[in-house]
């Protein structure tokens, strides 16, 4: 059934249907080809990338950038990331945005830190939390998977790029390649806190 699915997505791109990978540089060649495949069956023609595999640096960088600084992007004031709701008048506010946001590994990032205000420390003190984490976690682990896990790639897709979201929902479930219990979005019930399509792929 694999190999038929597979050799459906060779042939239906040569009768015309192409599609646009923006960001196809973050991943590597097998997993931009798989997203392609599910553009296709999707019958969508465009996707931006977001991010594909990290470094332990990568990750707290992410993690500091993106919910922890005074200015971060995923941390506004009536912002719904999950149940919870993100606030930045203060730092105890963007830290439950963090803390709704990653799981055990991240929140043990999140507390190594000495003083938020430091930048450059604060994601050297996350680093070494992180590096920890997942060396203790050892094969099995899920969480922060864009830190490499033999096996598995993860990548995520910005919402704003896929015109029929529902479609491209249901594609991904299909593909055969996608471990289907690792497929997040923003709104899925049960699911983490998130702002990307954020999928994972097995791969070799």
């Amino acid at each position: 059934m694999k190999k038929l699915y597979l050799l459906l997505f060779l042939i239906v791109p040569m009768i015309g249907n192409s599609v646009e990978l923006k960001g196809r540089d973050k991943v590597t060649d097998t997993v931009a080809g798989h997203i392609e495949e599910i553009l296709t069956s999707a019958g969508l023609t465009s996707a931006s990338i977001a991010r594909g595999s990290d470094t332990p640096k990568g990750q707290a960088t992410v993690m500091y950038d993106y919910y922890l600084k005074p200015d971060a992007p995923n941390c506004k004031v009536g912002k719904q990331i999950g149940s919870h709701i993100c606030a930045c008048q203060s730092y105890s506010d963007r830290l439950a945005c963090a803390k709704a946001t990653y799981g055990s590994i991240g929140d043990a990032a999140i507390d190594s830190i000495t003083d938020p205000a430091k930048r450059n420390e604060s994601i050297v003190e996350m680093t070494s939390a992180i590096e920890i984490e997942i060396a203790e976690a050892g094969v099995n682990r899920n969480q922060l998977a864009h830190v490499p896990i033999a096996g598995r790639y993860a990548v995520d897709i910005k919402p704003s790029s896929i015109s029929d979201k529902e479609k491209f929902k249901q594609a991904v479930m299909t593909h055969p390649n996608v471990i289907k219990e690792r497929f997040f979005y923003p709104g899925k019930i049960g699911g983490p806190a998130e702002t990307a399509f954020h999928i994972e792929f097995v791969v070799d």
